[in-house]
């Protein structure tokens, strides 16, 4: 080798570390310039001026107050315990939906004439709370009365109180020590949280009306439904040529909902398919509502339980410890941040086996992330300078926090609300500059001060990464999760008509393939077995259990199998220099990884990282990084406590019965109806068992991932002195850096903005655009680009009875086409842009070596 390379590769590892040094100063000012204080520091050695701090006072009787009143409006308003059914009856009403409407809107319009006033800096602090209080409850109010809609938004106005209250007092006790106080609430939400689980405990296990219990089962949801009569009929919908009233029996049952003829005793109705969809749409929305009003004190509880950990974590931060106690929070921040993040990667996975909550659970995700952020850096701003510096956990924090990829996710999540708020902050600036203020910015000074940090950023390397994210959205959630249950479905259709042994056989060399694919996750495939073997199973001697039982061992051994595959996948590849480079063998969290996996066969970090992972990738790195297999299968075994739940969740979806549900009636017909809701209650209650049991396996995959990334991290932060040194078995991948750093610096300097041209620049601003907006309605608008359809739905069934008229196109609706053609069309101008800058790269590195004549 060269005496010029070999040197170059000794340095290939400093080099990063230097560009990330460089980074952080940027990093570093951004922080100093949000301070109010820049000369306030923390440090270990210099002792801390104690502020004499005052004891809780009244804040030690508003804290219990604050906590309670929320809990008891949604109890007394929203719940079944008391008025709730008449309450969402009342805002059922199209006309209180249109008051509500009324009222959002008044409010938007006052929020933005305050911001662009400068209501935070009037002298006045009682005309601010005068002004803001209003508003803020019209706001309130307004989103409570679209219940009409979404059922849900009196629930999450009434418990987002519960945070909004405690802001309020933190402000206006902030001599109060803060831990003390954040210790105080953390007892009052645990105490309100356990008396919010026993309350709901009493009310669903005791007689209630009729001497019945509120116990969630068939008898409970009739008299729901019997209760919530006037609920339906606030609904009219059009069917044929008038709208009418929705009633359950004749329009929302299962067996029901989906003719395209509605038979009452008076009249029958030819329905269209756009009718069907408005009805099965009203029937969601009313059903959602006496669901959560039978619920709501459960979710109570689980929100107050959440914001009492939150807080309780929050109080290990005490600011006359100096840093050590900063370290504390931040450890328990990053998990934090973690687990949200595998929980965005678990509802990505159970996306594949159904259609539903996905978009609603990685909203929840996102933003309980940028909260956190929020949340943290207004507790801790003071000393994240200082530990950007000092700190492994800082530095990893605000690298994420300021890196290219935080921002394009910023700026997906944010999308239109963003230019909405540029506008907006645009305008209030304009305001200040008549008002007398002197300034040239055209951005109010925060807004100006993250513009400024972005300026020092590449807007065309955010710009790309916000494809990449939504190409790889759109790969696992949607084209992958698909694909994959319409195929599982069409698996599941054909085999029923094989032998049993036949059938084993076939599913297992078929699921193997698609284990081998990388994008395929492993719980649909799981759910997939439960369905197929314990369904076929029924009409043998082996039985319905016998079939869970076999299904179960036959998950494990695919899983097994798949794991030596892709480590002998892996084994092979990690031959190639190239591969080995593009895994990161020689970078810090790789090897931290590879510290993990050469531990004990059965050590409780190896055993996370094997269970927890995900699928592919693991067992492949464990081939590259040349482990040995039997210790990598045996710290495998323990992957059946996740497996087995989706092999349960499937048979569940199928239930034990030989017969399925056929029957379609007439409401003249009664024995045959109430055949019918009886074999519909005894489905649902299966259904909710496979509910159970995949939220079971999510939960365990979870906790896994989680300890999986705690011990990355740690190890990261204990022996990053060690992980970062030179490795001879690495000079290959580091000489192939440096070979490569030539190239990619050209491809940097060229895609920079500055010198983009102005076709490129449309090029990728436009591409960008479509990108975005493509997966916005993908995400919120799921059920109008797409047939509702799961594992269990036949492809041959048409579509009145939930299937896809023996066409697996027809899973995409008008409006899907559409947004889809938008979004190929996206991915060619990414694809045209990564080209052209390419090729001018390749141009300027000919003309660097070039001969000048």
């Amino acid at each position: 080798m060269p005496a010029e390379i070999h040197i170059g590769t000794r340095n290939a590892f400093k080099q990063q570390e230097h560009q990330q040094q460089r980074q952080q100063q940027h990093q570093l000012a951004w922080f100093e310039k949000m301070e109010d204080s820049p000369a306030k520091k923390l440090t270990e050695d210099a002792p801390q001026k104690t502020i004499p701090r005052r004891n809780l006072g009244p804040a030690a009787f508003l804290i219990p107050v604050s906590v309670l009143l929320p809990n008891v409006l949604l109890v007394v308003l929203f719940s079944d315990i008391v008025v709730g059914l008449h309450v969402y009856t009342v805002f059922a009403s199209r006309t209180v939906w249109c008051i509500g409407v009324a009222f959002c809107s008044v409010s938007f319009c006052a929020c933005v004439g305050l911001y662009v006033t400068s209501w935070e800096s009037w002298k006045s602090g009682l005309l601010r709370v005068l002004l803001a209080v209003p508003v803020y409850s019209l706001a309130c109010v307004g989103t409570c009365l679209l219940s009409r809609d979404w059922p849900e938004a009196p629930v999450v106005v009434i418990l987002f109180q519960i945070p909004v209250l405690i802001c309020c007092l933190r402000a206006t006790y902030h001599e109060v020590e803060y831990s003390k106080l954040f210790f105080w609430v953390s007892v009052n939400l645990f105490a309100m949280a356990a008396g919010m689980l026993a309350l709901w405990l009493v009310w669903v296990l005791s007689p209630g009306i009729g001497g019945k219990s509120n116990y969630w089962n068939s008898a409970t949801k009739d008299l729901l439904i019997e209760r919530a009569g006037d609920l339906y009929r606030e609904w009219k919908v059009p069917m044929g040529d008038q709208s009418v009233q929705l009633d359950y029996f004749l329009d929302c049952q299962s067996f029901v909902k989906a003719n395209s003829e509605r038979l009452s005793q008076t009249s029958t109705l030819l329905l269209s398919e756009a009718q069907l969809s408005k009805r099965s749409t009203a029937c969601s929305k009313v059903h959602r509502t006496w669901f959560l009003l039978w619920v709501n004190p459960f979710i109570a509880f689980l929100v107050n339980l959440i914001l009492a950990s939150f807080l309780l974590l929050s109080t290990r931060y005490r600011k006359e410890e100096g840093l050590k106690s900063v370290e504390r929070s931040l450890k328990a921040f990053i998990l934090v941040i973690l687990s949200l993040l595998l929980a965005m990667w678990v509802t990505v996975s159970v996306a594949a086996a159904s259609m539903q909550l996905t978009a609603t659970i990685l909203a929840f995700c996102v933003a309980a992330v940028v909260a956190l952020c929020a949340w943290i850096f207004h507790l801790l701003r003071d000393e994240i300078a200082t530990l950007a510096e000092t700190s492994p956990r800082m530095k990893l924090l605000v690298g994420f926090a300021t890196s290219d990829w935080f921002w394009a996710g910023a700026f997906i999540s944010l999308n239109l609300f963003l230019i909405v708020a540029l506008l907006v902050d645009a305008l209030k600036q304009k305001v200040s500059k008549i008002r007398g203020a002197k300034t040239t910015h055209r951005f109010s000074p925060y807004v100006q001060s993250v513009i400024e940090v972005l300026q020092q950023r590449s807007a065309t390397s955010i710009l790309c990464k916000v494809n990449l994210l939504c190409e790889l959205y759109f790969l696992f959630s949607i084209g992958v999760a698909k694909a994959t249950m319409v195929f599982l479905s069409w698996l599941n259709e054909y085999l029923m008509t094989l032998e049993f042994g036949v059938v084993i056989g076939v599913f297992f060399i078929i699921a193997f393939t698609l284990s081998m694919a990388p994008p395929v996750p492993g719980i649909p495939i799981y759910i997939c077995a439960g369905i197929v073997i314990s369904s076929r199973a029924k009409t043998t001697a082996v039985g319905y259990g016998g079939g869970i039982g076999i299904a179960i061992a036959v998950s494990m051994a695919l899983k097994l199998t798949g794991v030596a595959a892709q480590y002998l996948t892996g084994f092979y590849m990690g031959k190639s220099v190239k591969i080995q480079q593009m895994v990161g063998v020689d970078q810090v969290a790789i090897r931290a990884v590879e510290k993990i996996l050469r531990s004990a066969t059965f050590s409780f970090p190896k055993v996370a990282v094997m269970v927890g992972g995900p699928d592919w990738p693991v067992s492949v790195l464990c081939g590259i990084l040349r482990l040995n297999l039997w210790s990598i299968l045996m710290a495998t075994c323990p992957i059946i406590v996740v497996l087995s739940p989706c092999v349960i969740a499937g048979a569940l979806m199928v239930g034990p019965e030989v017969a399925t549900l056929t029957t379609t009636s007439t409401p003249s017909n009664s024995t045959s109806m109430n055949s019918s809701a009886g074999a519909e209650a005894e489905q649902q209650i299966w259904t909710t068992l496979s509910s159970t049991a995949l939220a079971l396996s999510a939960l365990v995959q979870m906790m896994s991932g989680l300890l999986a990334l705690y011990y990355i991290q740690e190890v990261v932060i204990a022996d990053g002195p060690e992980l970062e040194q030179y490795r001879a078995e690495h000079e290959p991948v580091a000489a192939l850096t440096a070979q490569e750093k030539e190239y990619v610096d050209a491809f940097r300097g060229v895609s920079e903005w500055s010198c983009l041209g102005k076709f490129k620049q449309g090029l990728i601003i436009v591409g960008t655009s479509l990108m975005v907006t493509s997966i916005a309605v993908f995400v919120f608008l799921d059920a109008k680009c797409f047939r509702p359809f799961t594992v269990t739905s036949l492809i041959s069934e048409n579509f009145q009875n939930g299937g896809l008229d023996n066409n697996v196109l027809n899973l995409i609706l008008d409006p899907g086409k559409v947004f889809l053609a938008v979004f190929g069309v996206a991915c060619c101008f990414h694809y045209l842009f990564e080209k052209l800058c390419a090729r001018a790269a390749k141009r300027h590195l000919h003309a660097k070596v070039r001969p000048e004549p």
